[in-house]
């Protein structure tokens, strides 16, 4: 995310919305995405938190 800011934003929440956005106008699949510190982290948040949110945004 911090090599990419500079292009997205600075708020993760805004960037995840917007790739999920794009998944689903691209593909008409609905992506869940986890945000944190690392990938085993955003994982765990998917696992725990983005099936029972609607957003299906983690973190």
């Amino acid at each position: 995310m911090q090599q990419t800011a500079h292009l997205f934003g600075r708020d993760p929440i805004v960037i995840a919305k917007r790739i999920q956005k794009e998944i689903y106008d691209t593909t008409g699949i609905t992506a869940s995405i986890g945000i944190a510190p690392n990938l085993f982290l955003s994982k765990v948040a998917l696992d725990v938190e983005s099936k029972y949110s609607n957003p299906r945004i983690a973190m």
